[in-house]
């Protein structure tokens, strides 16, 4: 009767039979632009049954500068003709076009930096939260949430409005227009 049941058990284990069910991944991303900011938004996602357990949650932030106007054709150089009704940004012409585009990414980058120290200061000290700036740079910015959903709080987990059950969280990611597979 033992070698019957060490072999049941025996088979059972060859063939991946177990009592611990099996952790599984997905991946959701999505990419935008905006004028010349463009933003990757992507998660990683540990579950195993239907339970969350870890999601890594990057953002990536990259603005786009055409530098290649020479300020030929901007009417300074007596070729074509000023437009002198212009005055809405800091510069006419093509150059100035160029020149306020790029301002207003740069400043569109800054305030993201600017609402993500607050968040990162905010969120510090909640237990299973981990946030990091990957980059930092002047046309570039990265930042990583890690929540392990073992530790964080049901209260906590809200503020990320992000939910323990995987379906419910992979229908929420795919109704904000992340692509999950």
């Amino acid at each position: 009767m033992k070698k019957l049941i060490v072999l049941l058990v025996a088979v059972l284990i060859a063939s991946g039979c177990t009592t611990s069910p099996m952790e599984e991944k997905l991946y959701c991303e999505s990419t935008t632009t905006s004028g010349n900011l463009t933003t990757k938004t992507s998660y990683d996602i540990t579950y195993t049954d239907n339970d969350v357990n870890f999601t890594k949650i990057v953002y990536e932030y990259s603005e786009v500068v055409d530098n290649t106007e020479d300020g030929v054709g901007t009417g300074t150089d007596g070729t074509t003709e000023d437009d002198d009704n212009k005055k809405d940004g800091i510069v006419d012409g093509k150059v100035g076009d160029a020149i306020d585009g790029a301002t207003d990414a740069i400043l569109d980058l800054a305030g993201i930096k600017t609402m993500y120290t607050n968040r990162l200061n905010e969120y510090g000290e909640i237990n299973g939260f981990k946030g990091i700036v990957d980059e930092n740079e002047q046309n570039k910015y990265k930042v990583t949430y890690e929540i392990d959903f073992t530790k964080i709080s049901d209260d906590d987990l809200k503020k990320f409005n992000l939910n323990r059950n995987y379906n419910t969280l992979k229908k929420s990611l795919e109704d904000q227009g992340l692509t999950c597979k």
